[in-house]
């Protein structure tokens, strides 16, 4: 596995030359700001039109429910809402099929009804684990336009059940991913808006057939979206193969909030995101197996079927990760984990990377069991980024090693504001524009524990924003240079934007403008890029870019590079800074 790419903490680095110039004093009001460029509310709740049937229905199919599954009668098809009695045992599948069963929910009284799969019931299999609940796609046909459309379940309500065996959501969009309609028939034809909330997930830690994937404790197959799993748990055990939860291709804005991810992952990581984007996970506590936490990847073509879809755009906030030890074998998030390796009987084509981009890690707190001592790298690899020169940009701050769980709201991301991230009640009403620069637009964005909620503003002034640009710079000198620059009193940093350049030494200030927002880029590495280092608040960097933490809500910024060279080395580092 490779561990290119590491973020390491901030070298202290002696400067030999130093610098800033102010750029205009005030920011000269921009166009107010293009509101397609808003952050939506996390996942917003989806209309339902719930399917009831007549008394003597549900009673029939609850009658149904209550006999144990058997060679004749392994499952039912769930038509209808059902309230299921307190600590009802129902050893059947539960299978929702199609649009017949859209609608629907489930849920069971007191202390919630169990799905039972375990040992000594039908459906316990020990070649092949059962899918004990089954969303799924059905009556797939062509249409007179030549595609596939099937019927897929919609706007599906799971609640205070306990499974004991494994979940599955799937659809068929009838065509292989190497089709070019593939990630529009995917998503089209697959099942969404599904809600699972205080449902338990116990895995039974028996095997997949040949070609199968139930032994996944929770199975997102391609293309399903805005799935919401909620105040739940997932523990148990999984087989070699499996893990507790899977992502799959092209499936997207899908949502995990306050749930407890504790099942044994005996080889693999605990939670796979193959080729998924727009996920949000926030509020979860998750325990880190032998083999990381989660990982970002995309398949390259195993079986025939190569990802169409990259594990970008996901977000990770507020999480949980709790280690039996801080160790650098082990990683809380792995972002982009395989980048084109294959596996022993297949080989990846060449240059085939996972593309894990625009992915926000932040505010995650990390765990041991036992008290840590820490050290100077621990932080740096509890998230790993390989191959950040074709992984970028991610944005990765905000992140901490505890030794007890900090009990908080989570904070929230925002792509286009100044800040990019502010705590659980806290709002941004300065905006960037295309350039990057400060901008007011009339609104407001209130974070309300990882959610964004907008309102009406008339607090913010563009005149009060001031800008500077600050540089350090080395030359012929292979000791580098660090400064620290502060800025105008009782001001404090909204934003940045940082570039350095490690071979040349000579950043030109437009550059700044190709940077994205609160990030810092390097516009050339060192001919030899393992000597050249340019630092910046929490980042260090020797290629690609990075976002930057420990600067936003500060009066000073610190900043620093190097470069090794025979006849001394030449480093330039570069920021324009806000202030309010």
């Amino acid at each position: 596995m490779s561990r290119s790419g590491r973020v390491l903490p901030a070298l202290i680095l002696f400067g030999v030359l130093v610098g800033s110039a102010t750029a205009a004093d005030k920011v000269t009001p921009r166009a107010t700001i293009n509101t397609a460029l808003i952050p939506r509310a996390e996942l917003a709740s989806m209309p339902v039109i719930e399917r009831a049937c007549d008394r003597a229905t549900v009673a029939k199919m609850i009658d149904e429910l209550r006999e144990p599954a058997s060679a004749s009668s392994p499952s039912v098809e769930i038509r209808c809402s059902l309230t299921l009695p307190e600590n009802m045992v129902i050893t059947k599948r539960l299978i929702f099929k199609g649009d017949k069963s859209s609608g629907v929910t489930v849920q069971g009284e007191g202390t919630g009804a169990i799905v039972d799969g375990s040992k000594g019931t039908y459906n316990y299999n020990t070649q092949n684990a059962a899918l004990m609940v089954q969303i799924i796609s059905d009556a797939c046909q062509l249409a007179a336009n030549g595609e596939p459309r099937c019927s897929r379940p919609q706007n599906i309500t799971i609640r205070n059940l306990k499974i004991k065996g494994s979940v599955g959501i799937s659809g068929d969009p009838g065509v292989p991913s190497t089709d070019a309609r593939f990630v529009r028939l995917a998503r089209t034809n697959a099942p969404a808006n599904i809600v699972f909330d205080r449902v338990t997930i116990t895995g039974l830690g028996l095997p997949c057939g040949e070609k199968s994937a139930n032994c996944t404790l929770l199975y997102l197959f391609s293309g399903v979206s805005n799935f919401r799993m909620l105040n739940s748990e997932i523990n148990g055990l999984t087989s070699e193969k499996a893990v507790a939860i899977y992502l799959d291709d092209v499936s997207f804005r899908n949502t995990f909030r306050n749930n407890t991810i504790s099942a044994n992952t005996p080889t693999r990581e605990v939670i796979a995101i193959d080729g998924s984007s727009e996920n949000v996970f926030v509020n979860n506590r998750v325990k880190v197996g032998r083999n990381d936490g989660i990982r970002l990847y995309r398949n390259c073509g195993e079986e025939g079927s190569p990802r169409r879809g990259t594990p970008s755009n996901n977000k990770f906030i507020n999480n949980i990760f709790v280690f039996d030890a801080i160790t650098p074998e082990q990683q809380a998030i792995f972002l982009a984990s395989r980048n084109g390796r294959g596996t022993k009987t297949y080989t990846c084509p060449p240059n085939f990377f996972d593309l894990a981009k625009f992915n926000v890690v932040m505010q995650n707190q990390f765990v041991p069991d036992q008290p840590h001592s820490r050290d100077s790298d621990s932080l740096g690899y509890m998230v790993l980024v390989d191959r950040p020169d074709v992984n970028t940009p991610n944005f990765i701050k905000e992140n901490e090693i505890v030794d007890r769980r900090l009990s908080r709201g989570a904070g929230c991301f925002i792509s286009n504001g100044y800040p990019d991230f502010i705590q659980d009640g806290q709002f941004v009403n300065v905006f960037q524009n295309a350039n990057g620069y400060p901008m007011c637009s009339g609104y407001r964005l209130t974070c309300r524990d990882g959610e964004l909620a907008r309102s009406n503003d008339a607090t913010c002034n563009v005149n009060q924003i001031t800008s500077r640009v600050f540089w350090c710079a080395a030359g012929g000198n292979n000791g580098g240079c660090n400064k620290t620059f502060s800025g105008p009193p009782g001001k404090k940093i909204i934003g940045f934007k940082a570039a350095c350049d490690l071979e040349t030494g000579s950043v030109p200030t437009y550059a700044l403008d190709k940077v994205p927002a609160n990030a810092v880029k390097v516009m050339r590495a060192s001919d030899h890029a393992s000597e050249g280092r340019c630092t910046i608040g929490s980042a260090s960097i020797q290629s690609g870019e990075s976002a930057v933490g420990g600067i936003v809500g500060q009066n000073s910024v610190t900043m620093g590079c190097r470069e090794k060279d025979s006849n001394g080395g030449d480093c330039q580092i570069k920021a324009r800074v806000f202030f309010q």
